[in-house]
């Protein structure tokens, strides 16, 4: 343990292909080996395949798995599901 502080991050309501992108590269930068790093998913009410490549893409990059909390999560599957 490098001695930091958990991070924690409050995610939006939805994590899909509209909300994604803008937190991609925020999100990469305060993450790395070592790095303690909390997902408060309390107000996430939808994950598209979008958040899900995300959380994977955050838990790569540190070496281990997220710690998640407040998972009231609903999978929806492809970012394209329900597009008009």
């Amino acid at each position: 343990m490098n001695g930091r502080a958990p991070r924690a991050v409050i995610l939006p309501e939805r994590l899909d292909a509209a909300s994604v992108p803008a937190l991609w590269s925020q999100l990469l930068a305060r993450t790395g080996p070592g790095v303690e790093l909390t997902l408060n998913l309390s107000p996430t009410g939808a994950i598209e395949t979008a958040g899900e490549s995300l959380i994977l893409a955050l838990e790569e990059r540190k070496g281990r798995e997220a710690r998640l909390m407040g998972q009231r999560r609903k999978f929806l599957g492809s970012s394209n599901a329900g597009a008009e």
